[in-house]
């Protein structure tokens, strides 16, 4: 009887660790349908993986960990520019948005748009039009079990011109992907404080 409680408590620590790395930092997912709708009408939509996902960030997170503890169907994507890239002009980074002490902001690198797709959409981008993305699904070794690398599809929305002095600001941002008054009184009231 003894050995069966340790043993359910080493599986209880355990599901405690694994819990708390998914969402360290107080950090949780942003989910693309929390994103404002287009005001322009429909947005462009494009499908395709993310790139370079097995390689790590230059803070040497690796972006297969950060992948399988921490996306999920649906999550929101930022495309951010990385115009001083060595390797390519056109970079686009694709990013994570996370929510940190109620603000909306870029979180963890996953990897890139591919090389073809950045040269159509960077000049797009460097003129002002926001792009997010989400996340459609989780591909290759989602567990971890047989040693290979996941792999992440997803569907890029393009959005109307944004004047391009603010994109650099991360207030910006983190207003154009904030929900709107009526969804966040909504979701307070659902969380049962009217503030």
């Amino acid at each position: 009887m003894e050995a069966i409680i340790g043993f359910l408590i080493v599986v209880f620590i355990i599901w405690l660790i694994r819990a708390a790395s998914r969402q360290s930092d107080d950090a949780r997912a942003f989910r693309f349908s929390e994103i404002e709708p287009d005001p322009t009408g429909t947005p462009v939509t494009i499908r395709t993986k993310i790139r370079g996902v097995s390689h790590r960030n230059l803070d040497g997170t690796g972006r297969q960990k950060i992948i399988r503890n921490r996306c999920h169907e649906g999550d929101a994507l930022l495309l951010l520019r990385e115009p001083d890239n060595p390797l390519d002009r056109n970079a686009i980074q694709i990013r994570r948005i996370v929510c940190k002490q109620n603000k909306r902001v870029p979180g963890e690198q996953l990897g890139y748009v591919s090389r073809e797709l950045a040269e159509e959409l960077a000049p797009r981008l460097d003129s002002g039009t926001a792009m997010f993305a989400k996340i459609t699904a989780l591909t290759g070794d989602v567990t971890g079990t047989q040693k290979r690398s996941v792999g992440v599809n997803i569907e890029i929305q393009e959005y109307e011109p944004v004047p391009v002095a603010a994109l650099p600001r991360d207030d910006q941002v983190a207003r154009r992907i904030s929900p709107s008054p009526a969804k966040a009184s909504a979701r307070r009231l659902r969380a049962g404080s009217r503030t």
